[in-house]
């Protein structure tokens, strides 16, 4: 289905139950589907019988065998009504609820086809606005390089201008500097050897400081790397244990949601046998 918009993979996003074996991915998956959708319930306690269930809802809705005609009676008195069996008022049952589902779809479809259209129709008019922007945006650029351009010329011509009485100024002063520099050379060499003799003290001292930090650094970042190694470690087996001990919890509570499965199903099948007792016995007390 495309929706006119672009889409992004996010991944494993949905909320989704975790199967304990290997054969069931199509159950979880339309669990997952359900969950998230029409808001059934989230896991599958029992994949083995939810299989068959949707064995039998699935053979159900496709095979419609109708009741064996009865023989003719030559008494006068009339024929028992037809036994309501169990199993037609659950297939009742279930085809209201499939066709009460695929009412919801098809109104959970129309819902999300007519936001895509409004999504769309947003979509185009913000691109349409965008792309005015930045036509206008283009024009304005335009009229700002023609601006700078005309400014660039003035200020050159400006330039020129100041350059050439700098280059007056700076003749006059560089004669004047000569002279004095003659003279300053002299002194300066005396004070640049000692300058540099201060200077190299200077270098040596620094450097020795710094070597003694950097050790000192190296020293205390080895102590804290030790330090969170052992701390590593030690989360490492807290995360372990914790995890051991939330998978036995899951285990058990796994069985015990079985073992009540197990015991509604039994339940079930002697109410089952109960009722069939129960109708046989009026039959026959009837055609008595």
């Amino acid at each position: 289905m495309h929706f006119f918009v672009p889409f992004k993979d996010c991944g494993n996003t949905l909320p989704h139950a975790i199967q304990q074996d290997s054969v069931s991915c199509g159950l979880f998956a339309l669990n997952t589907i359900a969950h998230n959708i029409f808001g059934d319930p989230l896991g599958i306690p029992n994949p083995t019988s939810t299989r068959a269930w949707w064995f039998k809802r699935i053979t159900q809705l496709h095979i419609q065998v109708p009741p064996p005609p009865l023989p003719a009676s030559t008494s006068t008195a009339a024929p028992p009504p037809p036994l309501l069996t169990p199993s037609d008022s659950l297939l009742t049952g279930q085809t209201e609820g499939v066709t009460e589902k695929k009412e919801q779809r098809q109104q959970l479809i129309r819902i999300f086809k007519d936001k895509a259209n409004t999504w769309a129709a947003e979509v185009t008019c913000l691109k349409q606005e965008k792309e005015a922007q930045e036509q206008n945006m283009e024009v304005d650029m335009q009229e700002v390089e023609w601006l700078k351009e005309v400014q660039s010329t003035e200020i050159e011509m400006m330039e020129v201008e100041w350059l050439n009485d700098l280059e007056c100024l700076k003749e006059l002063e560089r004669q004047k500097e000569i002279t004095c520099l003659e003279e300053l050379e002299h002194l300066k060499g005396l004070e640049c050897l000692e300058c540099e003799h201060l200077e190299e003290m200077e270098h040596l001292k620094e450097n020795a400081q710094l070597e003694e930090l950097e050790r000192q650094k190296e020293l205390d970042h080895l102590e804290r790397e030790h330090l969170e190694e052992i701390e590593r470690q030690k989360e490492m087996e807290r995360l372990k244990e914790i995890i051991w001990l939330e998978e036995l919890e899951r285990q058990m509570e796994l069985d015990r949601l079985e073992r009540k499965c197990l015991e509604e199903i039994e339940k079930h099948k002697e109410g089952e046998h109960q009722d069939v007792h129960n109708l046989s016995e009026d039959f026959w007390a009837v055609v008595k």
